[in-house]
């Protein structure tokens, strides 16, 4: 502030004043203490002033620069987030589709193993009711074995009592026989 009032005298703008002897005399190219100081003041003040604009210009661009850049990252995140829905969704239906067919496969199992059972109950049904016709197979035939066994008992018997009975007759026929000769 001060400063910039602070005249400076040249040879061209002033008229010459006269000193007395032995008081030197600032010529032109001498810098006084106080217009080096003025001179010093504004240069440290346009300096400042320059290193403000310089870091407002570049904080300016610092910021136009995160600017840029957090668009850009918020446009990158836009589109993963867009990319990470459409791969949820993706997955979503693969996974809906996973558990439809494990549920047609389970269907599926469960109809084969229904199939299963039935023909094994049916299999068992059908042992059963051959065992049960081979025991009566197996009945009938000790039954028809006893039968046989005690009708040949009984057979052998009359059979033996025939012969008995033939053995008499051919006795008394070859007796009679002989009683006519």
């Amino acid at each position: 502030g001060g400063a910039d009032r602070v005249l400076v005298a040249t040879t061209a703008q002033a008229p010459m004043i006269s000193t007395p002897p032995g008081v030197p005399v600032a010529d032109a190219c001498t810098i006084t203490p106080a217009l080096r100081a003025w001179i010093e003041c504004l240069i440290d003040s346009r300096v400042e002033q320059a290193s403000q604009n310089i870091l407002e210009g570049d904080f300016a661009s610092f910021v136009a620069h995160s600017r840029r850049e957090g668009a850009a990252a918020s446009a990158a995140h836009a589109a993963a987030s867009q990319q990470a829905e459409q791969a949820r969704q993706r997955l979503e239906a693969q996974v809906q589709g996973l558990a439809d067919a494990q549920a047609r496969l389970l269907a599926v199992v469960e109809a084969l193993s229904g199939d299963a059972e039935r023909q094994h109950s049916s299999d068992l049904r059908a042992r059963s009711d051959a065992l049960v016709t081979v025991e009566r197979v197996m009945s009938t035939v000790d039954e028809l074995q006893r039968t046989v066994e005690q009708d040949g008992d009984g057979l052998h018997a009359r059979l033996r009592q025939a012969e008995a009975a033939l053995l008499d007759l051919q006795r008394g026929h070859a007796e009679e026989t002989a009683r006519f000769r």
